[in-house]
């Protein structure tokens, strides 16, 4: 075995920081104040750094919770999940899947559509982005195309505007009220 000082973890870290470094790019500063009725977001006037980055967070405890083919279909989920965007699309036919995706239904993590091969994805146990801005755009791009859903629609989603956002909100306090 090499020999290895006590300070090749550090090292290491400092390497990643710097890799960080590298890919920053600047953002405006903004605080973002939301809650089921309403939402404000106001600029700070501050430029911060920033790391894009193109990430699926999973929750923690769902993939123990799944039998191997089920896994199989989640990793399938997050390989063709798009960013900032709830909807799946599944082309496949096989028996196995067809029973690892009622599964996935039963517990949540599908949600059924109008179309039988599409499927929303439950944001709070997969997504490709941030919960709100996923679940607004997500909207967005439905009202867009009037509820109607196809798998050229399944596509890469940009955050939506101040305005959409809060357009949102604001028919969503109607809706709860």
């Amino acid at each position: 075995m090499p020999k290895t000082s006590k300070y090749d973890a550090i090292l290491t870290i400092v390497e990643l920081w710097k890799k960080a470094a590298k890919e920053t790019v600047p953002m405006k500063g903004s605080q973002n104040k939301f809650d089921e009725r309403t939402f404000e977001s106001k600029g700070t006037g501050d430029i911060v750094p920033y790391v894009p980055s193109d990430f699926v967070l999973l929750h923690p405890g769902l993939l123990s919770k799944l039998k191997k083919r089920e896994r199989e279909v989640v990793i399938a989920i997050i390989s063709n999940l798009k960013t900032k965007n709830c909807l799946w699309h599944f082309d496949g036919d096989e028996e196995r899947d067809k029973r690892a995706i009622s599964k996935l239904i039963k517990t949540g993590l599908l949600l059924k559509t109008q179309v039988s091969n599409i499927f929303i994805v439950n944001p709070w146990l997969i997504r490709r982005g941030t919960i709100e801005i996923t679940i607004v755009a997500t909207f967005s791009l439905l009202e867009k195309v009037d509820g109607k859903i196809t798998p050229e629609i399944i596509t890469d989603l940009k955050k939506p505007s101040n305005t959409v956002i809060s357009g949102f909100y604001e028919l969503m306090r109607d809706e709860i009220s």
